[in-house]
């Protein structure tokens, strides 16, 4: 009988031992538990965090653009101002009808030589004329 009762007692200490390691076991395994919920919580906030962000920057980001495209549409039309009828004129060297009538006619006699030059093509450019009535049947020939 006290083979029995010493093989008993051995069965109950293994038992305690493998009991405890379990419970250490679990704690550990609720410990992981604990911290990557933890973990996971910092990291929703951080997220929330980063997507306040992104917003605030995709909202800032849109009202630059948005200010970048007017300020390039006043640029362009001041631009077009420029460029426009006055800005042409002044390019081409002349002046406002108005701004002309107050000179006088002193300039009017030289102005006029130096245009009928500018209207001239230079005879390079002119096409030369073909004389096409010879190839009609029918028709006499010119030459």
């Amino acid at each position: 009988m006290s083979e029995v009762l010493e093989n008993a007692a051995n069965n109950y200490k293994t038992l305690e031992d493998e009991h405890f390691k379990n419970i250490n076991i679990m704690k550990e395994a609720e410990e992981r538990a604990r911290t990557e919920e933890a973990k996971r919580v910092q990291m929703e906030m951080e997220l929330t965090g980063m997507q306040e962000k992104m917003k605030k920057l995709e909202s800032e980001c849109l009202l630059l653009i948005g200010k970048a495209h007017e300020e390039g549409r006043e640029e362009g039309m001041a631009k077009g101002k420029e460029l426009g009828k006055e800005g042409a004129m002044k390019k081409a060297g002349l002046k406002d009808s108005e701004d002309e009538a107050d000179e006088g006619d002193d300039e009017d006699e030289g102005t006029d030589d130096e245009q009928e030059e500018k209207d001239q093509l230079p005879e390079s450019s002119q096409p030369e004329l073909i004389d096409q009535m010879a190839d009609v049947p029918g028709q006499p020939s010119s030459s």
